[in-house]
């Protein structure tokens, strides 16, 4: 896996390549350790530990996970900008306007089964879209 970004602005664009593991990418850049980047991790880590080495609903995984309105502690934040906005803003899921806009999970089997789950808001509304395809499989090497 690869991880691009254009951040900051006034800089090339970053490709760098990503090591195996588990990764959490907020509005900051890849494994910035933000509160709320390390709660996900964590959760993230049960959410695995729960399910083994069985299937991960994309679904469950998206409404468990990405759904926490659980603010971080005031000390524990960057320090980019006031306390109040960052606090505001310090959950996984940030209601209101300024708030989460979409929320996706996907889960991918060794067979090449994919289920991409997808929760976004439109108007007032959330709407729900899943898709399951199969990956072709290629030859290693």
């Amino acid at each position: 896996m690869i991880y691009v970004t254009n951040r900051p602005k006034d800089e090339k664009a970053l490709v760098s390549e990503v090591p195996p593991g588990i990764h959490v990418l907020s509005t900051a850049s890849l494994d910035t350790p933000w509160p709320k980047a390390v709660r996900l991790r964590t959760n993230f880590e049960k959410f695995l530990e729960k399910h083994g080495s069985g299937e991960l609903p994309a679904e469950e995984m998206a409404d468990k996970l990405m759904t926490d309105t659980t603010k971080a502690d005031k000390t524990t934040l960057p320090g980019i900008y006031s306390v109040e906005f960052e606090h505001s803003l310090s959950s996984i899921f940030v209601e209101g306007r300024y708030g989460t806009r979409s929320i996706s999970a996907v889960s991918a089997k060794t067979s090449g089964e994919v289920a991409f789950y997808e929760k976004y808001l439109e108007e007032e509304s959330w709407i729900e879209h899943m898709a399951s395809y199969v990956m072709e499989q290629t030859g290693t090497g």
